[in-house]
């Protein structure tokens, strides 16, 4: 059976479009942080889970990245 795909394009406004480029920027701030996180746990030797890494970062976000 072959697979079926569809492409959509966007045309969101200037509104629209900066609140995209806004989540994007947030989505690489909190992946960069929770790789940090997780190579500082493996440096010291202890296993961090994605809960505790998510736990932290929730803990920091508003003072650290607002």
């Amino acid at each position: 059976m072959p697979l079926r795909t569809q492409q959509i394009e966007l045309n969101p406004n200037n509104k629209q479009s900066t609140c995209m480029s806004e989540h994007c920027g947030y989505a690489r701030v909190a992946f960069n942080f929770g790789l940090s996180s997780f190579k500082v746990g493996l440096d010291q030797d202890e296993w961090r889970s994605h809960v505790d890494i998510k736990r932290e970062f929730n803990a920091v976000k508003y003072d650290k990245f607002h």
